[in-house]
């Protein structure tokens, strides 16, 4: 087999995959590494970590740089979220060799201009349309000094992003809806499905026990989907709601005092979070901002029974089409009360399309095959 090099630039430690964004790169890297390439793994961390055993057996290096979190900076031409992972390390280490490089969302792009090699291939995940997220994260954001800093995010990104996206020989976007975006302004935008980690869809009994929500707290968008989810439940005193998560208990707690039929409970880990979904009869999960198809509803779609969900948490209607579907109050409770009456009855066409649409191993084969021109 030919040897294939990679440069891989994370915007953040990939393990252990905890939220959206880390889990599409952690689950990448094993797929990409499976198909025998060879990864540079450099990642832009808050801390340094001092083990990252799960890191070394799916690479041949890895590197770490500590961000540069200096409040100034948010007054720099570049987004925040892009100047504060530069670094001359990086660069010097890139230099060396002229292996592609595939950067990790908008947010490791600082260094493109000191590149030396300017015919070098370069490829770009698209994790977000960065503007749109900052400005949907801004209007959900309730303290407004974050508001404030997420709004700047979202002007910074408009002007930077329409220069960017020029400077790569291909991008690989996660959603359908961006990648038909990003063909209209500069046409080299492939559309590859999320990295999951998930191989098979687990069977279950017709009846679980209770309603769930797991989801990253320390998010706006996901606080104010589970004030909204607690609103309906509160209302349906009936069925049991359950909401897990690593962080933001406390608030949660606030939020559902007196409230006999909902409980927060903290997972610390994957398997943790496993056991809710083995007991789960209903996935109960809501956006208000569109950022192409989230993880916690192909999640759902593998380890769990009914999957609820609005439509801007899915932008791929083979997906969108395993899921039950209600996009307002009133809708979305009925549908609750719908389906957890109804037992769950496997069907063979979750199956057939999870495997067909989200296979790690075939998505990066293809990723593979346009990187190196195979």
């Amino acid at each position: 087999m030919t040897n294939r090099s990679l440069h891989i630039i994370s915007f953040d430690n990939p393990f252990p995959p905890r939220y959206g964004g880390v889990i599409d790169v952690f689950y990448k890297i094993k797929a990409l590494h499976s198909t025998g390439i060879s990864i540079h793994l450099h990642c832009f961390v808050d801390e340094i970590p001092i083990e990252y055993d799960e890191l070394k057996s799916c690479t041949s290096y890895v590197y770490f740089y500590k961000r540069k979190l200096k409040f100034l900076q948010h007054f720099q031409f570049k987004p925040y979220s892009v100047q504060t992972r530069f670094s001359k390390e990086l660069i010097n280490r890139l230099n060396e060799d002229d292996f592609p490089i595939l950067f990790e969302g908008l947010q490791t792009t600082a260094i493109l201009n000191a590149i030396k090699n300017k015919s070098r291939k370069l490829f770009l995940r698209l994790h977000n349309n960065e503007a749109k997220y900052y400005k949907g994260i801004a209007l959900s954001e309730q303290n407004y000094f974050k508001k404030w800093i997420y709004s700047l995010e979202y002007f910074k990104y408009c002007q930077y992003q329409k220069k960017v996206f020029y400077s790569f020989e291909k991008i690989f976007s996660l959603s359908e809806i961006e990648n038909k975006e990003l063909n209209q302004i500069s046409n080299n935008s492939f559309y590859i499905p999320v990295f999951h980690g998930n191989k098979t869809v687990k069977q279950f009994s017709e009846f679980g026990d209770f309603a769930l929500y797991h989801g990253d707290l320390r998010i706006s968008d996901n606080q104010r989907a589970v004030a909204f989810l607690i609103s309906i439940f509160r209302e349906l005193t009936e069925f049991n709601f359950v909401i897990v998560s690593n962080s933001g208990g406390e608030k949660i707690e606030k939020q559902i005092k007196e409230a006999n039929n909902i409980a927060f409970f903290l997972a610390k880990n994957q398997k943790d979070l496993e056991l809710f979904f083995e007991k789960a009869h209903l996935h109960a999960l809501y956006s208000f901002q569109q950022s192409g198809t989230k993880v916690k509803v192909i999640n759902a779609l593998f380890n769990g029974r009914h999957c609820l969900i609005n439509s801007v948490m899915v932008d791929d209607n083979r997906i969108i089409e395993l899921c039950t579907v209600a996009d307002n109050r009133e809708a979305y409770k009925q549908k609750i009360i719908e389906l957890m009456k109804a037992p769950f009855l496997s069907k063979c066409n979750r199956y057939n399309v999870l495997d067909n649409v989200l296979n790690d191993i075939e998505n990066a084969k293809k990723m593979n095959k346009m990187i190196f021109e195979l």
